[in-house]
């Protein structure tokens, strides 16, 4: 596909390629008590775009827990070897201190083949992205306990 093609491609694109494995996580975290917004819009002069904002995939919050879930197919890489745009968000996300889970599907697939695991795709990203965000809500309890983060 030529640049130009791929340009028009996303100039025409109204929602996130992958948007049904999103829609798939959000149910899957409502259905376990979490809240979450899809694409919501985060600004912060940290960030290295250009326009200062950045667009996760899910914002989840629980309480006064609120992380970033971002869920990568095979234009983000691997999680071993991400782009440079992938790398970039990454770096963005750690240099402003927000917390953030990867869900990344090549690496899904190639620990399912090394692992020899016989389950769907759809239901281990589901899962990892539930236990994640399960692990992710321990930690913001414990920071909470040690008076790390603020209650609100």
């Amino acid at each position: 596909m030529k640049k130009y093609q791929i340009h028009n491609a996303n100039k025409k694109a109204t929602e996130n390629f992958g948007n049904d494995k999103i829609q798939k996580i959000v149910g899957t975290l409502s259905d376990i008590g979490f809240h979450c917004k899809i694409e919501p819009v985060l600004t912060n002069e940290k960030f290295s775009t250009r326009n200062k904002i950045r667009n996760p995939d899910i914002q989840i919050t629980f309480g006064n827990m609120s992380i970033l879930l971002e869920s990568d197919g095979k234009v983000h890489g691997d999680l071993e070897q991400p782009t440079k745009n992938t790398m970039e968000r990454n770096k963005d996300f750690e240099r402003t201190g927000m917390e953030y889970i990867i869900i990344n599907h090549e690496h899904i697939n190639t620990l399912k083949k090394l692992l020899n695991i016989v389950i769907s795709d759809e239901e281990l990203m589901r899962f990892l992205s539930a236990y994640r965000a399960c692990e992710e809500y321990c930690k913001d309890l414990a920071k909470k306990e040690n008076g790390l983060v603020k209650e609100e």
